[in-house]
């Protein structure tokens, strides 16, 4: 393991213990009731330093995975080329014998896209947990059995009834929709041969595109794009039927109980059906995440556990935690934690191939990079996905 990699770690380790040691201190301050604002505030202090410890983990994890510096091929540097000066697009297609479909843009480079779809993986929550397929043509139908598969015992020759007794076969269809970014340069910076445009154009894509997938994907309204898990009708988990999303109630308005309130994560893992929870993880933003962070068990236990691992999640309840800054807050009737197997409840779908097309004209002094791909993005399995609403009733 690197030097500096191991050293973030064990700062995460200490910052850890250094978080327990002052939450056991509030803790036993409130119950004493005593006043505990000092606390409060250092604890503060050490969460914050916990978030940046753990982002700066992420960010050299993503370095690693876009690796250094590689021999560019003829391919890219003609493209490099036709970024520098779009003017000499004949060229550019004399060179890599590509086509550009009339308006369609350019393909960018595999190179490139890889870039680019690696920061967008590594950057949206959904991503790595959802079914991600993809696909050439213009839509992807999935079957799906709204109530799973029924069998049984028999002796030899005896009948053996079928799935009539279930609800049956759901065929959703899901249809990639454009989404683009528009990143600019100045004629200036393309002029200098040491900056990679090329490069810089696939992560200044990624980065755009993480934003606008993780919000899609969480509370998309399906109209000319994604359709999150968020936007789907929520019922209470009792009256949970097909097409809808289950929740259980957190006991108070717009927070956790002030007694015993990791038992609401507790019920949330157990409205999951069994077969489901194998797989299964918790999304939440940052600040539900720094409450939960504070929750024990009734052996004293905290509920939440960093990792200290490259590559592997916090856990909650056993459970990986992914962040998503595009959930909600806890708040009144906010469902701001989710809790579910992904991979069978939410399909992502992308559409092969990244475009772009340059334009010199309308900025002087600059070519905006108009860059397009087709995402698109809903829940497969409504069995799957269950969430805390914030309210007492």
């Amino acid at each position: 393991m690197d030097s500096d990699v191991k050293e973030m770690l064990d700062n995460l380790g200490k910052e850890w213990k250094a978080f327990r040691d002052v939450n056991d201190q509030r803790l036993a301050a409130i119950e004493a009731k005593q006043g505990h604002a000092e606390l409060d505030a250092k604890l503060a202090a050490i969460e914050k330093e916990l978030t940046e410890s753990k982002a700066q983990i992420n960010r050299v994890m993503l370095g690693a995975r876009l690796g250094g510096a590689e021999e560019k091929s003829e391919l890219y540097r003609a493209f490099t080329d036709w970024m520098r000066d779009p003017g000499r697009s004949q060229q550019f297609k004399a060179a890599v014998q590509v086509q550009t479909g009339g308006d369609g843009g350019y393909l960018v480079l595999p190179e490139l896209e890889k870039t680019l779809q690696r920061v967008v993986s590594d950057s949206v929550a959904m991503r790595q947990l959802a079914n991600v397929k993809t696909i050439g043509g213009k839509s992807y139908l999935k079957n799906v059995n709204k109530g799973g598969i029924t069998g049984g015992w028999a002796s030899e020759g005896e009948t053996r009834s079928g799935n009539n007794t279930t609800p049956g076969l759901a065929q959703i269809e899901i249809i990639p929709r454009e989404l683009y970014t528009l990143p600019s340069a100045s004629q200036e910076a393309l002029d200098d041969l040491d900056f990679d445009v090329a490069a810089w154009l696939a992560e200044e894509a990624g980065i755009a595109f993480s934003s606008l997938e993780d919000a899609a994907f969480i509370a998309g309204d399906g109209n000319g794009k994604p359709k999150g898990f968020l936007a789907e009708t929520m019922v209470a988990n009792s009256s949970w039927a097909w097409e809808k999303i289950g929740y259980i109630l957190s006991g108070a308005a717009g927070a956790f109980p002030t007694t015993h309130p990791g038992d609401v994560l507790i019920d949330l893992i157990y409205a999951l059906k069994a077969g489901y929870r194998n797989g299964a993880a918790w999304i939440m933003n940052d600040l539900t995440q720094s409450v939960v962070r504070k929750f024990k068990d009734g052996q004293g236990n905290y509920l939440w556990q960093p990792s200290f691992q490259l590559g592997k999640p916090d856990t909650l309840c056993g459970y990986p935690v992914m962040i998503s800054d595009s959930m909600p807050d806890i708040a009144a009737d906010a469902y701001s934690i989710a809790f579910g197997n992904f991979k069978q409840g939410y399909q992502i779908v992308d559409r092969k191939g990244v475009r772009v097309l340059a334009d010199p004209y309308t900025t002087k002094g600059a070519v905006t990079f108009y860059t397009y791909k087709r995402v698109g993005g809903a829940v497969a399995d409504y069995n799957a996905i269950k969430v805390i609403k914030f309210a007492a009733a």
